[in-house]
């Protein structure tokens, strides 16, 4: 159960880390980025910095500490240039590598796409259209057009759009872990930027099943609440009596699609 609670735990951690364009590392090249600290839980559970390597085969861990991670002292608080970045494709996924140069060394960071990096990037701006990435069209049925983003573990926003034109309807679904003795219910409250609040009359289910109970819901959004929260980054939000906080990568991500959805067609 502590290791458990101890990788949710880093997942926060790494959610907390600045925004960086999780879907088009490359578009980092050329710019500076700064070592973020590792947290303590991070700490704990890894000892130091994963993935980065003193040669380009990425084979020997760059100035590893007391476990097969990087001393944390060797990096914390670093700021290097990316002075290049390649791809390759892997088992169901896309693998960046970064070459990063400072103080007369080079070091070598093995990204995964879609994920955070421990690093924060320095004078860079996202491009305007970068979160419509985000989206992925599908097919509810023959007769719905879906348009969904997904936070894994995290919230889910879909767009349903009847073929004939008729309708449009806006989804929301949440969901936390939590250990305890928490059930499920009634109700669920978003507290948003500027102390505005979205409250529903919607089902919380618990799924029990794992060592961590898994509380989730889900529910249709008004035209005024996808308004508040296209103005209003969620900080928090109660799941019938489970409360979470939403990090700032996730809010970001989900207020910055939203202009993206509605436009869409």
């Amino acid at each position: 159960m502590k290791k458990i609670l101890l990788l949710l735990a880093i997942l926060c951690s790494l959610t907390a880390f600045a925004q960086m364009p999780k879907l088009k590392p490359e578009l980092l090249k050329g710019y500076d980025v700064k070592i973020n600290d590792l947290s303590t839980s991070m700490l704990e559970y890894d000892g130091g910095y994963k993935d980065f390597y003193a040669d380009e085969a990425t084979l020997t861990t760059y100035k590893k500490g007391s476990k097969s991670t990087t001393d944390p002292n060797a990096l914390k608080g670093r700021t290097f240039k990316v002075a290049d970045i390649t791809s390759s494709t892997g088992y169901m996924a896309t693998y960046y590598k970064f070459k990063l140069e400072g103080n007369g060394e080079t070091v070598y960071y093995k990204y995964q796409k879609g994920y955070n990096a421990p690093f924060t990037p320095l004078n860079f701006t996202l491009p305007a259209d970068y979160y419509c990435d985000y989206i992925v069209k599908g097919m509810f049925d023959e007769t719905i057009i879906s348009y969904t983003v997904e936070e894994k573990y995290v919230f889910a926003i879909s767009k349903y759009k009847f073929v004939d034109g008729s309708s449009v309807v806006y989804n929301l679904s949440l969901q936390t872990g939590k250990d305890g003795e928490g059930t499920g219910g009634r109700g669920v409250t978003l507290e948003l930027e500027n102390n505005k609040k979205i409250q529903k009359d919607a089902l919380v289910e618990k799924n029990a099943k794992g060592p961590t109970p898994i509380y989730n819901t889900e529910f249709v959004l008004t035209e005024a609440e996808l308004e508040l929260l296209k103005a209003n980054k969620i900080k928090s939000f109660t799941l019938f009596k489970t409360q979470a906080v939403m990090f700032d990568d996730s809010a970001n991500t989900l207020q910055k699609v939203i202009p993206c959805l509605i436009t869409i067609k």
